[in-house]
């Protein structure tokens, strides 16, 4: 174990994918030492939030501005066929037209919804990107952002609920890929990807940047990261996770931001989902912005941070919001079941029934007896830095990856998530969950 800077670190080495889990007491989220050499960093704005490409030994015939301009306009490309606040986007018009047949759609689109729908069923319903209606009457979607919608921040009836409901459903949606088409079932469905399109464009840009001969990068849309080789000393790019802090104040962004785990990260994606941030309270009751498809409701689960690394983005940008959905028991058990790598952070009251919190704050045991075969995940190891009355979560994939456990050479298959941040280029950019992190950590910098 190594002692700097006032932060304890321990690492764990995996062949791979290489991720190495430090355990940080503090760490700041999302800057970089300015005078670090052959390192290339482009940051900008896109799908409603910040992104930041790092490249390490950028190739010398290609200028900066030249690279962002690259970066800018395939982002462009993938806002043109998956915005919810583009009216002339791909998307958009697929939900503005209220025909039941066959419509012909893009290979890229028609690709991302079928995946959005396999995530669907695999999550039993958690995930659901045709709930749109649903998270507008919550006055949490996008159409509340355009001229003639109004934010209510109230509670809608059930009646109300019963009536979006009708509106939504996976049953409603379908795709083919050859030739590539949808089709809505209901003339009134409407799908927003911005749960998974995140996920993808940072898998895009990735592929992107090693066609073009740049093998070691890292890409963060919002919290959303890939890693592929390493930084310019070798070692893996460093992903922070932020410490959530649930309270009743609606002033978050502007609190500073640390991060209670850095996660090293080579060849592979991360992704986090918090429900900590974007809420709405009434009569003394938060209500959380990521909604339950099954119920109509915000999710109420406890969870309050989950994490997913998988080598596709796309698939841990869906599976982590399908964690926040599921909670605890139901989300480690699939986790489990999928083969997949989730921490969740949760309220203490989440714990699943048998389990006790160690003597550790910020951690929690199995139940006696449990061995670690059992279907319900065993409890965190770590938890440094965590506030009190959170436990973390560790799948059995997970901890194989902390204690140095080789993963699979092929991806497991995956589950997938709800819906996410809104792609609106005029809102301000919404801080990430995951951000990456510098050598140097201060506790004071944020995002």
């Amino acid at each position: 174990m190594q002692i700097t800077g006032g932060a304890t670190r321990s690492t764990v080495s995996v062949p791979w994918p290489r991720v190495v889990l430090l355990l940080a007491a503090l760490a700041c989220v999302g800057c970089e030492p300015a005078d670090q050499p052959d390192v290339l960093r482009i940051t900008g704005v896109t799908m409603g939030t910040q992104y930041v490409v790092k490249i390490a030994h950028p190739p010398q015939g290609m200028a900066p501005a030249e690279l962002r301009r690259v970066i800018n306009g395939r982002l462009e490309q993938l806002n043109a066929v998956f915005s919810t606040y583009d009216p002339s986007s791909e998307l958009s018009l697929f939900n503005e037209q209220q025909s039941v047949q066959w419509v012909d759609i893009s290979r890229e689109l028609a690709a991302v919804l079928s995946e959005a729908v396999l995530a669907g069923r695999q999550s039993g319903g958690a995930f659901d990107p045709t709930v749109g209606p649903v998270v507008n009457l919550w006055s949490f979607g996008p159409r509340l952002e355009q001229p003639g919608h109004e934010k209510t921040y109230e509670v809608p009836s059930d009646e109300a609920i019963a009536a979006a409901r009708r509106q939504s459903g996976l049953e409603q949606l379908e795709v083919q890929s050859d030739p590539p088409a949808a089709r809505k079932k209901v003339p009134e469905l409407y799908v927003d990807l911005s749960g998974i399109a995140k996920g993808y464009a940072v898998d895009e840009l990735s592929r992107m940047l090693a066609e073009m001969g740049m093998e070691n990068h890292m890409i963060d849309i919002g919290g959303e990261v890939k890693a592929v080789g390493s930084r310019p000393d070798g070692q893996p790019w460093r992903i922070g996770i932020e410490v959530p802090r649930p309270s009743a104040e609606t002033d978050l962004p502007a609190m500073p931001r640390v991060a209670y785990r850095v996660i090293e990260l080579t060849d592979t994606a991360m992704a986090t989902s918090g429900n900590y941030r974007n809420f709405f309270t009434s009569g003394g009751e938060r209500y959380g912005h990521i909604i339950d498809p099954r119920t109509g409701r915000p999710a109420k689960t406890g969870v309050v941070s989950a994490t997913v690394i998988d080598p596709s983005c796309m698939r841990a940008d869906a599976m982590a919001t399908a964690m926040m959905v599921l909670g605890v028991e139901e989300g480690m058990k699939l986790a489990e079941e999928q083969d997949s790598a989730v921490l969740l952070v949760a309220d203490e009251d989440a714990r699943p029934e048998g389990w006790q919190p160690s003597s550790r704050s910020g951690s929690a045991t199995a139940p006696a007896g449990q061995t670690p075969g059992d279907a319900i995940a065993r409890a965190s190891i770590a938890g440094a830095g965590l506030p009190d009355g959170l436990c973390e979560y560790l799948s059995p994939r997970f901890e194989e990856l902390l204690r140095g456990g080789r993963a699979d050479e092929e991806s497991p298959p995956s589950v997938s998530r709800t819906h996410a941040a809104a792609d609106d280029p005029s809102n301000p950019p919404s801080p990430a969950h995951s951000a990456d992190v510098p050598d140097e950590q201060d506790p004071n910098v944020p995002q």
